[in-house]
């Protein structure tokens, strides 16, 4: 059996979510601006088979966050190139 898991990828545009629980894998994708994010895949919080103690743990800012900074860095990458 495939181990319990979360995988998340973050960018700039955005993250995605994996879990797996005892074998099947939910999925959430989200997309940022300059402002917050949007869910444009599944939703964690409607998935009966994800425990509420992991819906609650992945309900934070970590990924945003992330996702700011990374925005942040390739805006002041292309600006220092612009110049």
């Amino acid at each position: 059996m495939e181990k319990n898991k979360i995988t998340i990828e973050i960018t700039a545009d955005g993250w995605k979510t994996d879990v797996t629980i005892n074998g099947k894998t939910y999925s959430e994708r989200m997309v940022a601006d300059d402002y917050g994010s949007e869910c444009v895949e599944g939703n964690f919080e409607e998935e009966t088979g994800i425990p509420d103690s992991i819906c609650e743990v992945l309900d934070n800012f970590f990924c945003f966050d992330c996702q700011q900074a990374l925005l942040k860095y390739e805006r002041e990458e292309a600006e220092y190139e612009d110049d």
